[in-house]
Formats: C-alpha cells, structure tokens, sequence
C-alpha cells in the first residue's frame, strides 16, 4: 500500500478534525510532502464550507416519506 492510500481514507476525518492527535499529525506530515493528496483535502475543506452555508432551511422531505 502506497503512503496515499493509506491517507487518503483518513482526509475527510482529517478536514473535519476528527482524528486524534497522533492521526492528525501523520495526514499533516503526508499532506506536507504530497500535493495530491493536499489538493484533495483542500478540496474536502472547500467542499465542507459550501456544505456549511446551504442549511436546511429549504429542504423537504419527499413525499413517499
């Protein structure tokens, strides 16, 4: 397994700071030396911000609900 597929399942929990101290500071240490996978979690960051200001307030639940 290359070091970026281990990482890789790892970024989502990393951007949204879920990962624990030492797991954290693994992706952090790849992510310095990788440009993929930092493009990547630069684009789960974003990702999560856009997520963050949709709200629900303009979601209904479907009718077969």
């Amino acid at each position: 397994m290359t070091p970026c597929e281990s990482i890789r399942p790892s970024l989502s929990e990393y951007v949204d700071r879920h990962l624990d101290v030492a797991q954290a500071g693994e992706v952090r240490a790849h992510l310095s030396i990788c440009a993929d996978c930092r493009g990547l979690a630069d684009d789960l960051d974003r990702l999560r911000g856009v997520a963050q200001h949709l709200g629900t307030d303009n979601l209904d639940a479907p009718v077969a609900l």
